[in-house]
């Protein structure tokens, strides 16, 4: 068995943070990747972020704020590289070419081959949080797994918080990725996505009755989308600071399994991979 120590030296060169900002400078979105042949592996919620005008990946130095690895690429140039899995809506990942980055010298991390992880294993998860630019270690323990849209979810016991959605999931047994932290799964993401649709369906309803009514010079209906946009806004923020004590990741055998009937194998032996 692997100490913590040890797949933190083992790991923590090979894992990014992916930070999505619009056409102010001001971040969006930041999610965790990990590098894995010439790609990187992530959540697919970074398939569907709106409004986003560049993307920075980031490979950072161990206890430093300085970048080992860090690029910044257009939303358009970051959108072609996703490897779409065609007639599938929904997968749990999404797989980012590294080519022509310069990321060739980042170490490639191993995904599990073998399903030899069971239920009470101990896991680390390694990622980046909203609030700071450190990578973090975090410990968990394998609770069950469970299907979703035809998918093998590990769940673990551990803090998730915003930020985290990408991570790799070690076994410490291998030292080997086993899982993708995803966040379709859990309940309150859900919910908190379910909400968004809601006040957006509202915004565009009520914009179409904008400059119909008028309330001594006041347009009730601009009162209406502003309030609205504020509470988006206040749900988001408290949606980035809660504290979640389960988390689901996307079996690595799936994904595997699910690239190798589209014709890609990832290679564990060198950062590169096979079209079949």
């Amino acid at each position: 068995m692997m100490t913590y120590k040890q797949i933190w030296q083992l790991a923590k060169n090979s894992v990014c943070s992916l930070r999505f900002f619009n056409s102010s400078g001001i971040e969006m979105a930041r999610y965790t990747g990990f590098k894995s042949g010439n790609f990187i592996f992530t959540s697919d919620h970074v398939n569907c972020i709106n409004r986003v005008h560049s993307v920075e990946i980031n490979f950072f130095e161990t206890h430093s704020s300085q970048t080992e690895g860090a690029v910044k690429i257009s939303a358009e140039n970051f959108c072609n590289r996703i490897i779409t899995i065609d007639d599938k809506d929904f997968t749990g990942f999404s797989l980012i070419s590294t080519e022509d980055l310069r990321f060739e010298y980042i170490p490639s991390l191993n995904l599990a081959r073998h399903k030899t992880y069971s239920v009470g294993q101990s896991l680390v998860v390694l990622g980046y949080q909203i609030d700071h630019t450190e990578l973090t270690l975090k410990k968990a323990v394998l609770s069950c797994f469970t299907r979703y849209k035809d998918f093998t979810y590990i769940q673990f016991d551990g803090v998730i918080v915003s930020g985290n959605y990408g991570s790799p999931i070690f076994d410490t047994e291998t030292g080997d990725v086993i899982g993708i932290l995803n966040h379709s799964i859990n309940r309150d993401n859900r919910a908190y996505e379910n909400m968004n649709e809601i006040i957006n369906s509202n915004i565009k309803l009520l914009t179409h009755a904008l400059g119909k009514l008028n309330a001594s010079d006041v347009d009730p209906i601009q009162v209406l989308i502003a309030g609205q946009h504020q509470i988006k806004r206040l749900s988001s923020e408290i949606y980035k600071q809660s504290t979640q004590g389960i988390g689901y990741a996307l079996d690595v055998i799936d994904i595997l399994q699910l690239l190798s009937s589209r014709g890609l194998e990832i290679s564990n032996l060198s950062s590169s991979y096979i079209e079949v």
